[in-house]
C-alpha cells in the first residue's frame, strides 16, 4: 500500500457514540486484530460510556481554510499543561463531555506548505504489530496502542514554462540584425557633463534666475518681505481646525 496516495490527515476528533462519527471523518472503534476499540472502557464494571476515536483526510477548503495536516500527536496526563504548538482535545466533538478518562490527546497542527511530512494513517492495536508496519507509538489508552505512520508529502510539479520570446526576436537561422556600431551606453562622465550643460543653460528662451525676492542685495536683506510663519503648539493646531459636524448629523437626524 502506498502511504502517500492516501493524503495527510487534516484532523482528529473523539466522539461518545459511533452514530456520531462526523462526515467524511474514519471511526477506529475497531483495533487492527479486531477488538473492540473504547478509549474509556472500564475493564471492571460494565460502563455506558464510550470514546471512539476519529480522523480525516479531507482537505477541501470548506474544511480545511487554514490548509493544515497533522505532524504529531501527544498523549499527556489530565493535570498536564498542553505543550507549545499544540492543540489538546479535552472533550469529544459529540456532546462536548470529557474526551479521555486519564489522558488528554494533543495534536500538532502545521500549514501543509510549511512541512515536508505528516501522518499519512492512524492506527490501534493491543499487541506490537504496529512495529513491523514502521508505526509510531504515541502511547497507550485503556490497554489500546496508538500508533500513526509519518510519510514524506507529495508535492505536484508543474512543468517550466517556456523562455520569453521577444516580438522582435529573428526565426532560427535568418541573418542577425544590422546594428549601429556607434551607438554606445553612455560613460558616468558623459552623464555628468550632459547634466552639467543642461543646468547652465537651462530650457531654451526661458532665462534661468531667482525670484527677485530671494535675491539679496548690497546693505538690504530682502529675507524680511518673506511672510511671517507663526508657530502653533498641536493644541492651537487642533482647536482651529476641529469641526464636530454638529449641522449634518442634525440633517441626517431629521431623515431618519
Amino acid at each position: 500500500m502506498s502511504y502517500n496516495s492516501l493524503g495527510p490527515v487534516t484532523n482528529v476528533c473523539i466522539v461518545s457514540d459511533r452514530r456520531n462519527c462526523p462526515p467524511s471523518y474514519t471511526m477506529l472503534d475497531r483495533t487492527a486484530d479486531g477488538e473492540e476499540a473504547d478509549f474509556w472502557k472500564d475493564s471492571l464494571f460494565k460502563s455506558k460510556v464510550k470514546r471512539y476515536l476519529c480522523f480525516t483526510r479531507d482537505n477541501r477548503p470548506a474544511q480545511n481554510q487554514l490548509n493544515q495536516v497533522i505532524t504529531d500527536l501527544a498523549l499527556i496526563g489530565l493535570k498536564d499543561s498542553v505543550p507549545p504548538g499544540y492543540t489538546g482535545i479535552k472533550e469529544t466533538a459529540d456532546t462536548h463531555e470529557q474526551a479521555l478518562r486519564k489522558h488528554i490527546l494533543c495534536v500538532r497542527y502545521i500549514v501543509k506548505t510549511s512541512t515536508n511530512s505528516a501522518i499519512v494513517d492512524i492506527t490501534l492495536a493491543r499487541d506490537n504489530s504496529y512495529k513491523a508496519a514502521m508505526y509510531t507509538l504515541v502511547g497507550e489508552v485503556n490497554g489500546i496502542n496508538l500508533t500513526f505512520k509519518l510519510a514524506q508529502l507529495v508535492t505536484a510539479t508543474r512543468p517550466a514554462p517556456p523562455p520569453p520570446r521577444l516580438v522582435n526576436e529573428a526565426p532560427i537561422g535568418s541573418p542577425p540584425p544590422q546594428t549601429n556600431q556607434h551607438l554606445q551606453q553612455p560613460s558616468y562622465g558623459s552623464l555628468q557633463r550632459i547634466k552639467s550643460q543642461h543646468t547652465q543653460i537651462g530650457i531654451e528662451g526661458v532665462p534661468f534666475k531667482l525670484n527677485d525676492r530671494l535675491v539679496k542685495t548690497p546693505g538690504t536683506s530682502n529675507m524680511n518681505d518673506l511672510p511671517n510663519i507663526t508657530y502653533r503648539s498641536l493644541a492651537e493646531l487642533t482647536e482651529s481646525t476641529s469641526y464636530d459636524f454638529s449641522r449634518e448629523k442634525s440633517i441626517v437626524n431629521n431623515f431618519m
